[in-house]
Order: C-alpha cells, then structure tokens, then sequence
C-alpha cells in the first residue's frame, strides 16, 4: 500500500513545482497533473506529500511566504531567431536563473539554498524543454564565482550527445550557457 493517496498534493525532490496524483501505475510509476494541467508520469520515489507551507532545504527551517516567491517563478522565454539561408525561423527557450527572476527576495538565504533553488529551476526548465522537444536552450547563469555554471554543466554532463557552450558573447556577455539537445533525449524519460 503507497503512502500516497490519488488526489493528493505532492511536490519532486529535483524540480520545481507541484501537482496532483491522478493514478497509480505499474512499476511503481505515478500519474501526476502538475502546476499546469499537464499529465506526467513520475517514478514514486521522486514524489513528496506537501505537509504544509513549512519546507527544509539542507537542514535549515524556514518558511515559504506568498510575497517571497514570484507568481511566474523562473520565466520560460521562447524566443525566434532567423536561421540564415533559410526562410524558416527557429523556436528556442531562455531562462533567466538570477535568483532575483526566481524570488521577491532573497534575503536570509544562504548561497546553498540560492544554489539549491537555481538547480531547481533549471532541472525543472531542462525537463520542460525535453518534454516539448525544444532542441536549443539559452540558460542564463550570470557570472559571479560561476558556481551556477559549474553546476549546470556537471548536470548537463550526465546527458548523452548533448552539447552545450558559452552562449553569444554578444547577447549575453560571459553569463549564459547556450544548450542543443539532440532528437534521442526526447526519447527518453528524464
């Protein structure tokens, strides 16, 4: 018997968001309609009962206020863009992971828990942009001590035949990382 029951609320231990359980699957896999309406299946063991508005991030209690987060919390951009020689435009998504796009504030948070929400995102964003078969991503990272970007890249790593790179100098500056996934990851379940 799951500790889980169809209708109730549940958040993912690696993404963003939240949902609600639909139907238990074989192999234990779940039906969950998330944030968006969107039905997706999830392994069980990725799923959290959400308790209440109490979470923990890496030992350290604190509460999670309406005025904190932004109601469009890490905003996708799908942007356009000319592909030269050819008359057809190219559709890609962009994603801002300043921790100020993703929060009101910020303040009290220590750098792990702002590393800890910009993953986040960005694995949820990454996940999102599969789903759809979005093959170029734009993830802006800023620069800083590049933590972020480190840690992007070690995700990004894990993927087969993926490639990523200084995104345009020109656009970004040094603080985006632009990613072109290939056709066999929309394959596969992430």
């Amino acid at each position: 018997m799951s500790a889980f029951q169809i209708g109730e609320k549940i958040c993912f231990l690696d993404e963003a968001g939240y949902g609600v359980i639909k139907e238990f699957l074989p192999n234990k896999q779940v039906l969950v309609e998330d944030e968006s309406g969107f039905d997706i299946t999830y392994p069980l063991d990725v799923l959290v009962k959400i308790q209440s508005s109490e979470y923990e991030i890496e030992n350290v209690n604190y509460s999670v206020s309406a005025d904190k987060i932004k109601a469009d919390k890490a905003p996708i951009y799908e942007r356009e863009e000319l592909i030269y020689g050819n008359s057809k435009s190219s559709k890609y998504w962009e994603i801002d992971l300043h921790i100020e796009a993703l929060t009101e504030s910020h303040k009290g948070l220590t750098n792990s828990e702002i590393l800890k929400i910009q993953m986040t995102e960005f694995r949820s964003f990454f996940r999102k942009a599969c789903k759809y078969h979005i093959s170029k991503l734009i993830a802006i990272h800023g620069v800083g001590e590049g933590v972020l970007k480190q840690e992007i890249r070690q995700f990004l790593d894990g993927k087969e035949n993926l490639e990523y790179f200084d995104a345009s100098y020109r656009e970004y500056g040094k603080g985006a990382t632009e990613i072109r996934v290939p056709q066999s990851l929309f394959e596969k379940s992430l």
